[in-house]
């Protein structure tokens, strides 16, 4: 969050968010989040994106950055460039390859596997866990869960005589 008011984030069922919206528990520190595959208007349409559905809905002022995964770009014509860094592009023309090998002639899952425990792909793998090889402490675990206590050792009854 840009103002770093609201920092927490917990996925939930798309059920839980519909009865936090119906129940309208007014402003809260904590988003929800759910996923929802939105259904096309008739069966000529292209099917939607999944949707990040938010409860409570930002206002105008909140920003949000969200890291994200997409799916594949599709490949249509010859044209068409895939958007994959240089070195897993051998990998990729491999399985590929194996892909419409095994889709042609049977075996698809064995010349999968096969490119995928090979070298060409091994190394990929290798180069891609480089890049970024830490992603800092494991958060979230037991010992986040402990929170120091505020409580002063007295209170303001004065002293019984």
């Amino acid at each position: 969050m840009k103002d770093g008011l609201v920092q927490t984030f917990s996925f939930t069922t798309f059920d839980d968010l519909l009865h936090r919206r119906r129940t309208n528990t007014g402003a809260t520190s904590h988003y929800w989040i759910a996923i929802s595959h939105p259904i096309p208007e008739d069966d000529s349409a292209e099917i939607p994106p999944p949707r990040l559905e938010l409860y409570p809905t930002p206002t105008t002022g909140d920003e949000i950055s969200i890291a994200y995964r997409a799916r594949w770009r599709e490949l249509v014509d010859d044209t068409d460039v895939a958007a994959i860094p240089d070195y897993v592009e051998s990998a990729f023309v491999a399985l590929v390859r194996a892909f419409a090998l095994g889709y042609e002639e049977e075996g698809l899952e064995v010349r999968v596997a096969e490119v995928e425990m090979g070298p060409v792909f091994i190394r990929a793998l290798e180069k891609d866990g480089l890049i970024q090889p830490d992603y800092g402490p494991i958060r979230n675990g037991a010992l986040s869960m402990i929170q120091p206590r505020h409580n002063l050792p007295w209170d303001s009854t004065a002293n019984p005589s």
